[in-house]
């Protein structure tokens, strides 16, 4: 990989609480079950991938003045993050992902609170402006205020730089709305898809077209994924399928969504074809879904290799 390779991520940082239950869910009672904490955050999990994989990232997010926070920030720098532009609220609490998986560890709920991100405004944007000039790629997540989503793609836009994008759920999906006609690298699931362009998804066929229809909204490249049954993409002059590595268990679905947008966007900053950098996502999202931890601490490039080689 060339040492240009920079990238400005914007979002949200969080602590992340974890249960999934041993047996059958019982409402109104306590039920057994394992419970693990860990540091997540749609974009900073994207950014800690990322700098797994040799790129030179730098993380602008905010967190609260408070212990967590600061366990989070060193957590990111010593997975060789650089996060000199995020910003420490005084008035905020660090913000926290709660999700409850059933016994064979599909999510059932989850809830969000990343209301600090309520801080990050867009003068923090012009403040570390520039910064972005030597970027080769820019991401955000839809955790941020419209506002600040819109000066980025404004700032992407005057500095030529591309700008990958996640929608982070079917509920902040319409933050992004207005600027789908500015995004070049969309990754977004089934529901979030739907958000834009109202279809039933189910297949290789109809996801394909689902990822078609996005482009057909503005977007540049279009990453619809699937979970189990695989990763739909499109572009004006291309389209295809990737599906999903089999395995043998799923021990957290945590994580793997930013696993699969960093593999995405290091393929693409590489120059390698579309389909290929799909694949490399695919696995960097089945390595992720083997593990605990919401991003795997022995990513690499070579793992990565060696599981599609695998399969």
């Amino acid at each position: 990989m060339e040492e240009t390779c920079r990238v400005i991520v914007l979002g949200a940082a969080s602590v992340d609480i974890k249960g999934r239950a041993q047996a059958g869910l019982r409402a109104l009672t306590s039920n057994p079950g394992d419970v693990r904490l860990g540091v997540g955050g749609g974009a900073r999990n994207v950014a800690e991938n990322l700098a797994r994989l040799g790129v030179d990232t730098t993380l602008m997010t905010v967190v609260g003045d408070d212990p967590i926070g600061q366990a989070i920030l060193d957590y990111t720098v010593a997975a060789g993050v650089n996060i000199a532009p995020t910003l420490i609220a005084t008035e905020a609490h660090t913000g926290a992902y709660l999700t409850l998986a059933d016994a064979e560890g599909r999510i059932l709920f989850a809830l969000d609170d990343m209301d600090a991100l309520a801080e990050l405004v867009p003068d923090c944007i012009v403040a570390y402006e520039p910064l972005f000039y030597a970027a080769d790629m820019i991401f955000v997540d839809a955790n941020l205020p419209e506002a600040t989503l819109a000066a980025v793609v404004d700032l992407s836009r005057e500095q030529g730089i591309p700008l990958c994008a996640d929608p982070t759920s079917a509920i902040l999906a319409p933050r992004a709305t207005p600027l789908l006609g500015e995004i070049d690298i969309l990754v977004l699931n089934a529901a979030e898809a739907q958000v834009y362009c109202p279809r039933e998804v189910g297949g290789r066929e109809a996801a394909i077209g689902m990822a078609r229809a996005v482009v057909q909204c503005g977007v540049g490249t279009a990453v619809v994924t699937l979970g189990a049954e695989g990763v739909a993409f499109a572009t004006s002059d291309e389209s295809g399928w990737i599906p999903a590595f089999p395995l043998d268990e799923v021990v957290d679905t945590t994580g793997a969504g930013a696993a699969l947008t960093a593999g995405v966007m290091f393929g693409l900053l590489n120059n390698v074809p579309l389909d290929e950098a799909v694949r490399l996502g695919a696995s960097a999202a089945a390595l992720t879904l083997q593990t605990h931890e919401t991003v795997r601490s022995d990513l690499s490039l070579d793992l990565l290799y060696e599981q599609i080689m695998v399969f």
